[in-house]
């Protein structure tokens, strides 16, 4: 299974090429880093109403776990650091 993970560029461009996207809206297309960083605002906003401290989260977070993630998992580094 040949892995790849698309870019912003990639997605603001070509976003119908890619028809397996982890995040999209109901109409299939991307979501935008906007739309992503703003619902995370909004987590982040409760989590602190509930009392708990918590520090703000940037959407690139989220590759960096998942490449974490990945590599635990045994992924080769190539397809996470550059991807095709």
């Amino acid at each position: 299974m040949e892995c790849f993970i698309p870019t912003f560029k990639d997605l603001s461009v070509n976003w119908h090429d890619f028809p397996d996207l982890v995040f999209t809206n109901p109409w299939g297309r991307h979501i935008s880093d906007t739309a992503v960083n703003n619902d995370m605002k909004k987590i982040e906003n409760k989590i602190k109403a509930s009392g708990v401290e918590f520090e703000h989260i940037y959407p690139h977070v989220l590759r960096h776990t998942f490449a974490t993630r990945g590599l635990e998992q045994g992924i080769p580094p190539e397809p996470l650091i550059n991807p095709q």
